[in-house]
């Protein structure tokens, strides 16, 4: 536009020319500008921790991210947390501005529904790395893991589920509110926590691998005060709530030469966990315990 209203006025000038020239005067145009990862030069920034780790068990790493939604006039902020291992959404915020405190909003109620993790994984945003956000993670005394500069790959998971995200729900919609908006997201977060299967996880929905895993994990408890044990590390490989207990696979690491009794006294606790996959499992490991350690006193219950 500029360029034309010069060539009006007798200058003649190109379009290339007047950018230039913008430039070089630091002129601007003055619209709201999508950037969600901006670091702060003063916030302390913590290395990758994942490299080379085998994720392989619910609540093991949870990830955060930040995107941005296009809604019909300007856009909002996305934050979701996603756990690794079963890629389940766990909590997610909109907001309208990039401050800290829907990031740890987000959070709060994630470690509030399904428990405490062992490592969060983040990029070096400033919402990421200000006091409010570390001071949570190390009240919980929370791993801290932050991606390298400029290695999308670290969070390669969460930023695939934006993808998915916009390309099946946003880009095919047109809010005009920010309720709205919060509203047909929760809609799509639970399609996809519940319905859509991945193939990077045999085909199951995200909450089928993680309530297998918390299964799993629970059941994985030997009774406190019992003699000397083996050590037992169990190692979902699926798990599925409407399967038989013959489609159930699982290894069992065991290490040591004594026998254990082993009792799954917390599988009662674990939240959020439908009577399918514990019911399957306490068959399937009855029989293989019966199978391979007849002498040892062994018994799995959901009591």
């Amino acid at each position: 536009m500029l360029k034309k209203l010069l060539c009006r006025e007798g200058i003649e000038v190109g379009r290339k020319h007047v950018a230039t020239l913008m430039r070089r005067m630091g002129i601007e145009v003055l619209y709201r500008k999508k950037s969600t990862s901006k670091r702060h030069p003063e916030h302390a920034i913590y290395p990758y921790l994942l490299r080379n780790v085998a994720i392989e068990r619910a609540n093991q790493v949870w990830a955060l991210d930040i995107t941005y939604i296009p809604m019909r006039r300007g856009f909002v902020y996305f934050t979701a947390v996603m756990d690794r291992a079963s890629r389940r959404i766990l909590a997610f915020r909109l907001s309208n501005t990039l401050t800290a405190d829907f990031c740890v909003e987000a959070l709060e109620e994630a470690i509030a529904r399904h428990g405490v993790p062992e490592i969060v994984n983040t990029d070096q945003g400033c919402q990421f790395t200000c006091s409010e956000f570390i001071a949570k993670l190390k009240h919980h005394e929370i791993a801290i893991s932050m991606d390298g500069k400029g290695c999308w790959r670290d969070n390669v998971f969460i930023e695939r589920f934006w993808k998915t995200l916009k390309y099946q729900e946003v880009y095919l919609r047109a809010y005009d509110m920010v309720s709205e908006a919060r509203a047909s997201l929760a809609r799509y977060v639970a399609f996809y926590n519940a319905r859509r299967r991945h193939s990077s996880i045999e085909d199951r929905t995200p909450d089928e691998e993680y309530l297998g895993m918390q299964a799993l994990k629970a059941a994985a408890w030997s009774k406190p005060g019992s003699p000397p044990r083996r050590a037992l590390v169990c190692v979902a490989c699926a798990t599925r709530a409407r399967t038989s207990a013959t489609n159930l696979r699982m290894r069992f690491l065991i290490a040591g030469s004594r026998s254990a009794a082993i009792t799954s006294p917390r599988i009662a606790r674990t939240r959020r966990l439908s009577a399918a996959p514990a019911a399957i499992f306490s068959a399937t490991c009855a029989g293989l315990w019966s199978r391979s350690a007849a002498s040892s006193p062994a018994s799995f219950s959901t009591e």
